[in-house]
């Protein structure tokens, strides 16, 4: 939803020709608050409106998702297992408590390549059986 609500300003900006942003390479960071406000100001009354109103909603949006993680950050522990996970690209605590608890016990999977296979990340196909052509349904 947020990115949704970013592209939706982006476009208003962009369909107005309101894109230059100067040193600012994410207008919806912190301390680019004045940059983004300035650029709204410059549309048109009823454009301003509603561009600010997505604001509004992008605000409340961040808000309330801050408030759900640090309610994560209160009511997970960061176990080695979590640990662990956030060792991966792109994966910080939130997401490693989620991927943690959607594959449970790991400790249930005979080999790391049926937990792969269980988590979706080897394709179908990939090692084919014996006397089969290797290739999914």
């Amino acid at each position: 939803m947020s990115t949704k609500i970013k592209n939706r300003i982006h476009s208003v900006f962009a369909k107005y020709a309101l894109h230059d942003f100067g040193e600012v390479s994410d207008i919806f960071g912190q301390g680019n608050r004045k940059v983004l406000e300035a650029h709204i100001e410059a549309l048109p009354p009823h454009t301003r409106f509603t561009t600010q109103s997505l604001l509004a909603e992008f605000d409340a949006l961040q808000e309330r998702i801050c408030h759900i993680e640090k309610r994560m950050r209160e009511a997970f522990e960061e176990t080695q297992e979590i640990q662990l996970l956030k060792t991966l690209p792109g994966v910080g605590f939130i997401l490693s408590v989620v991927i943690a608890y959607e594959m449970g016990d790991t400790g249930r999977f005979p080999s790391p390549g049926h937990f792969s296979a269980y988590s979706g990340t080897t394709p179908r196909g990939c090692m084919p059986a014996v006397g089969r052509s290797g290739t999914g349904r």
